[in-house]
């Protein structure tokens, strides 16, 4: 059931596929904040650090646990 998730298209592509291209983003956009806070642009830039990098564990984990059943299940 669960690789059907992972294969289920959306655009064309399978969900296990946009899950991961999210997780990129989300990651670089994590990196990108504490320049941002530096500069002055972000206001209480470590809340949002952390916040965005527990977002981006959580997908990062999905994708993953996606791609582990797809392959082993």
């Amino acid at each position: 059931m669960l690789s059907q998730i992972a294969y289920y298209p959306i655009l064309g592509k399978p969900m296990i596929v946009w899950g991961g291209l999210t997780a990129i983003i989300f990651l670089l956009i994590t990196l990108l904040i504490p320049y941002l806070g530096n500069k002055g642009i972000i206001k209480n830039h470590y809340k949002v650090h952390a916040a965005l990098a527990i977002i981006t564990a959580i997908l990062g984990l999905g994708h993953a646990l996606l791609g582990i059943i797809i392959n082993f299940f």
